[in-house]
Parts: structure tokens; C-alpha cells; sequence
């Protein structure tokens, strides 16, 4: 969440965060994370450090949240949205778009966007 809110506050823009998930080589109830944060580059040429993320239907949501809050979002998605919605996560990255809204502390809510690859599950 810090380094967020320092990105935000050295950048002055919207930050993004790309986040792979995979399953724990050793522990069947872990997950390894891996996650890129900058900033978004609207050039065409690709430049060395630019990441990029498949396309594909992603699910939007947009939130306020405080560092308690952030990860109440995300199970309440996973839990409760994904099955009434019949969607199934794909893999692919999660983005996240953080909004620079000027000076931002560690206890201020912050802005989200968040989208997660998708693909619905048939009946």
C-alpha cells in the first residue's frame, strides 16, 4: 500500500499495477504474486521495461478504499460477484489503476480501478 501511495505522490499521475497469480510449486493452499507498478505509456514503441497485458474481456470494478478496506474488495468480488455473475477468472493478469487525486498519505482512501481477465462459465 506504501509504495502505492509513493508511487502516486513521486509520479503526480495515475499509477498501474499488473499482477500475475500462480499456484505455489510447494504449498497447495498458497499462491505466488507477482506484480509490476508504473505508469501508463501511451507510446506505440514498445520502449525496455514497458510491460504489456493480453486482450481479452476483462471485468471492471471501481472503488474507494482505505489499506483496511483493499482486500475486503477483492474477496467480496471473488466470492460473491464472480458466481452470481457466472464469470471464471482466466489466466492473465490483474490490472489496477490507482488515481492520482494530488497529495496522498498511507491513511487516505484512494481511487481504484480494477480489472480482472474473465471468461463466463457456461450453464
Amino acid at each position: 500500500w506504501n509504495t502505492i501511495i509513493n508511487h502516486l505522490n513521486n509520479q503526480k499521475q495515475n499509477i498501474w499495477s499488473i499482477s500475475e497469480y500462480k499456484a505455489h510449486k510447494k504449498h497447495s493452499m498458497r499462491i505466488k504474486l507477482s506484480s509490476i507498478i508504473g505508469v501508463h505509456n501511451k507510446e506505440v514503441n514498445k520502449k525496455p521495461g514497458d510491460h504489456t497485458y493480453p486482450s481479452g474481456i476483462y471485468a471492471r470494478f471501481s472503488f474507494r478504499c482505505n489499506k483496511e478496506e483493499y482486500s475486503k474488495y477483492s474477496k467480496h468480488i471473488y466470492l460473491n460477484i464472480f458466481p452470481k455473475h457466472r464469470l471464471k477468472r482466466r489466466p492473465a493478469p490483474d490490472i489496477e489503476v490507482f488515481t492520482y487525486n494530488g497529495y496522498a498519505r498511507p491513511d487516505n482512501a484512494l481511487d481504484c480501478e480494477y480489472y480482472i481477465p474473465v471468461e463466463t462459465v457456461a450453464e
